[in-house]
């Protein structure tokens, strides 16, 4: 009898707030993080209508904001 393994499930990345890119939602450098798609943005700071279970809130950006958070 063989068993079958559950597929792995890819889990999606978040980019942790740092002083180089800054939560584009309240500007925190830590604890903050940035979906890597740059849809979304988990704030710790700003309220909203969508809880995290694990904390804070999950906001959707504009893709100017991420691209004024992740410039170089």
């Amino acid at each position: 009898m063989s068993r079958i393994a559950p597929a792995a499930v890819d889990a999606p990345e978040w980019i942790e707030a740092s002083s180089l890119h800054p939560c584009p939602i309240c500007g925190g450098t830590g604890q903050c993080s940035i979906h890597e798609d740059g849809e979304f943005a988990r704030c710790l700071e700003i309220i909203c209508d969508w809880p995290v279970l694990t904390g804070g809130w999950l906001h959707r950006i504009e893709r100017r904001e991420l691209s004024d958070t992740l410039t170089v």
